[in-house]
């Protein structure tokens, strides 16, 4: 983005020549350079607030950079306090740093301004969804599209609020229309692979993650899409990775209610049965920790350890992804040993079930499809 200023033709030419130079460069995705640029420009102009915000801006969209952008446009409105492309910027890089409730007064302050600043709205409908107001967030996507038809980001927005709302075909509507306008919009994939993974539809999903992929080889959450989409040919997996996807759909307090209840029952049951039963009850407790350990927050972590059997989707893993996988698988096999161990072979039989479905689910490579 640039601000409603930049290219005004008050600006000193040598210092216009620099910001639409660093401007380019940001455009082709060159980053280092285009700071570079931008730094001359504030050197030769230092009571300037344009390269500022264009710095900022740059900064926001540039990982592991949004402190540095904060900085930047906060130095930029003390400047010139009346820009409302700086307050955007400001409200954008806030929900970066997840301050989802500050973004909304740098939204106000940017539409105060200008009503109709289509970062600010996004930002706002952003905020709202990271915040988990499906409701607000989908009604603030439906207006700046009444604004801006064929605004990429509000479509994705939109559709994604939908889609936490249980409102799946007309997600599935938003993301088809958009991709048909857009076949190349990273984002709408990735929402378009996720959906499919919280309907069960695997291949579909496998299909929108791969193709982000192809469009963006270092976009680490459309990785982390298709390693759920790989893992997702067992229906272990499916059903876990749609319930992670319905208990996404709450606020914080309400997820972590539901883990609590969820860890209560087992505790419950491990109790009882350790209570009645002896040691056979013990030997049935440590079924349920081991059914709770890949079912209530591991599930992912274990059904990666099996991607390495296959040549291909082991690719995807990083060190950090085979650190938990070799974590998680060892204690499973721990508790498989302990049964072992006691002769509580009808146990240890039902533990074994789990990694069988998942070792089929590898070396059968299934490519049925779920449309």
């Amino acid at each position: 983005m640039v601000s409603k200023c930049t290219m005004s033709a008050d600006l000193p030419p040598d210092y216009l020549a620099k910001l639409q130079r660093a401007n380019l460069l940001a455009q082709q995705g060159r980053p280092a350079e285009a700071e570079k640029h931008f730094h001359e420009a504030i050197a030769e102009q230092p009571a300037l607030a344009v390269a500022f915000s264009n710095l900022a801006y740059l900064y926001a969209h540039w990982p592991g950079h949004d402190p540095q952008a904060l900085e930047t446009i906060d130095h930029a409105i003390s400047l010139d306090p009346n820009q409302s492309p700086f307050f955007a910027i400001r409200a954008w890089t806030l929900g970066n740093l997840n301050r989802h409730r500050e973004v909304m007064r740098a939204v106000e302050q940017s539409l105060a301004l200008d009503p109709a600043n289509i970062l600010a709205l996004n930002a706002r409908t952003r905020a709202y969804l990271s915040l988990h107001d499906w409701k607000l967030a989908e009604e603030h996507a439906r207006q700046t599209l009444s604004v801006y038809p064929n605004n990429t980001n509000a479509a994705n927005f939109l559709s994604l609020a939908l889609s936490q709302q249980g409102k799946t075909r007309e997600s599935e509507a938003v993301a088809t229309d958009l991709l048909a306008q857009a076949p190349d919009n990273l984002t709408a994939h990735m929402n378009a692979g996720y959906q499919a993974l919280q309907t069960g539809a695997h291949v579909r999903a496998n299909q929108h993650f791969l193709e982000a992929l192809r469009l963006n080889p270092n976009c680490d959450p459309a990785r982390k899409g298709l390693l759920r989409s790989i893992n997702a040919r067992v229906w272990t997996c499916r059903i876990y990775y749609q319930f992670i996807g319905l208990l996404w759909r709450h606020r914080i307090l309400m997820r972590l209610l539901y883990g609590a209840v969820v860890c209560a029952m087992v505790w419950l049951i491990i109790s009882q049965w350790h209570g009645e039963l002896n040691r056979a009850g013990l030997q049935w407790s440590f079924v349920g920790i081991a059914v709770a350990w890949v079912m209530l927050g591991f599930g992912g972590s274990f059904a990666n350890l099996f991607l390495l059997l296959d040549p291909l989707a082991r690719h995807a893993l990083t060190r950090t992804d085979l650190s938990w996988s070799i974590f998680s698988g060892s204690i499973y096999a721990l508790i498989v040993g302990f049964e072992m161990g006691e002769h509580a072979w009808l146990q240890a039989a039902i533990l074994l079930v789990v990694p069988v479905l998942f070792l089929g689910g590898v070396l059968l490579k299934s490519e049925t499809s779920d449309e």
